[in-house]
């Protein structure tokens, strides 16, 4: 039995614009397998090209189609699907573009997910920089590997860097493979058979010991300016090592007696169920409201002066971005006067909370919770509605002193 091709129009999928895929589609032995050519277009326009790009179109879909039978015809006896496919993905002309795929990926996003949307233009950068023809097919294990050399040695970027552009390329081949725009048989990735695997950096945080975190709260700067941005470093400490972004978006319709609760603003548009985070009040969380916070406590107000209503998502990132960069700074001093040689950054402080945490004996799960994780699946599994009497014990471990005096 001989295979047979046609152009087919799938009307099972249709995108934004109300296009569906244009795909090659084979039958063979009472099997049929679809071979997308990355272009789409409405039902009206396939059933009478009117337009230039329609014409265009077509005459690109009739050259693909006589591509296909003369494979076919060349395979004779030999066909099988994936011969088929390796040879057709060869000689197409125009396969879906790997740029345009980025593109609608990026397109798709809110306009407030800024980073992410900077997370995948750098990642698009990177690639094109490595290989300026660089396309779906031509992406294979060996590619991966080269590209991840290149940017380690070449350009002197962290594996950590690596690894967040090409899941960042990953997600974009996942999308394409399940929307069939590219066969799954060209997919690079995997931790088996010769496939590529994403590299994890080496996590290079340390958290301070109880003994320093005791020395930071007790030390007090001849400057209001270091005094201040001390305080918001506790204030991350002890709230559930709170995301900077997260804590700038704070408002006092956040605050709850003894407790703030909130949505973090990394996973609001991510997730169709997100979980809020609890954070159990202390004496230090309220001194820095009571100091910092903008008067009058408006329930629609902003909590602390930093972000401001009407400025774009990336203005207002950037002002996040720049209270980091003040922390920071500010900690810098502070373990200067202190003599603690760790960095004492904003990150330390979400994993200072979360490895005395751990150390005090606090469920992981538990952790994960207050932490706002929600891309760890196995940790996600044993999350549950944990009492809040448990949480205010767990809490006690942040500022038990006495504890280790190291």
């Amino acid at each position: 039995m001989r295979a047979t091709a046609s152009i087919y129009l799938n009307t099972d999928e249709t995108n934004k614009l109300n296009q569906h895929p244009i795909s090659i589609k084979v039958y063979f032995k009472r099997k049929r397998k679809k071979f997308p050519l990355g272009v789409s277009m409405t039902k009206e326009e396939f059933n009478n090209p009117k337009s230039k790009k329609a014409k265009e179109d077509f005459i690109f879909f009739t050259d693909q189609l006589a591509k296909a039978n003369t494979i076919i015809n060349d395979l004779k006896e030999h066909f099988t699907f994936e011969l088929f496919n390796k040879k057709f993905y060869s000689s197409i002309s125009s396969a879906p573009t790997l740029q345009n795929a980025f593109k609608d990926k990026i397109d798709s996003l809110d306009e407030a997910q800024v980073g992410t949307r900077e997370m995948y233009q750098h990642a698009l950068q990177a690639i094109i920089g490595f290989d300026p023809r660089a396309q779906f097919s031509t992406i294979t294990p060996n590619w991966l590997h080269k590209f991840e050399k290149w940017m380690t040695v070449e350009k002197g970027k962290s594996i950590t860097t690596v690894g967040m552009y090409l899941r960042n390329l990953r997600h974009i081949f996942n999308i394409s493979v399940n929307q069939g725009i590219i066969p799954r048989e060209i997919y690079p990735f995997g931790s088996s058979g010769g496939l590529y695997t994403i590299p994890s950096g080496k996590n290079k945080k340390k958290a301070l010991s109880i003994h320093d975190i005791q020395r930071i709260v007790e030390y007090t700067s001849p400057s209001d300016t270091v005094n201040k941005y001390k305080d918001l470093w506790l204030f991350i400490y002890f709230g559930n090592g709170i995301n900077v972004k997260d804590l700038c978006a704070l408002k006092y319709q956040n605050l709850q007696p003894g407790e703030i609760h909130f949505l973090r603003q990394k996973t609001i548009r991510t997730k169709r169920e997100v979980e809020q985070i609890i954070i159990i009040r202390n004496e230090h969380i309220d001194r820095a409201i009571r100091l910092y916070g903008q008067k009058p406590a408006l329930k629609d107000a902003y909590i602390f002066p930093f972000l401001e209503d009407g400025l774009t998502p990336r203005e207002n990132d950037r002002k996040a971005e720049d209270i980091v960069k003040r922390i920071n700074k500010n900690m810098r001093i502070v373990g200067k006067e202190l003599g603690i040689t760790s960095p004492i950054r904003t990150m330390e402080a979400r994993h200072s909370f979360a490895t005395i945490l751990k150390n005090s004996g606090a469920p992981l799960a538990m952790i994960s919770k207050m932490l706002g994780h929600t891309s760890i699946t196995t940790t996600e599994i044993y999350l549950g509605s944990f009492e809040k009497e448990d949480m205010r014990k767990a809490v006690q471990a942040l500022s038990n002193f006495n504890r280790d005096k190291k």
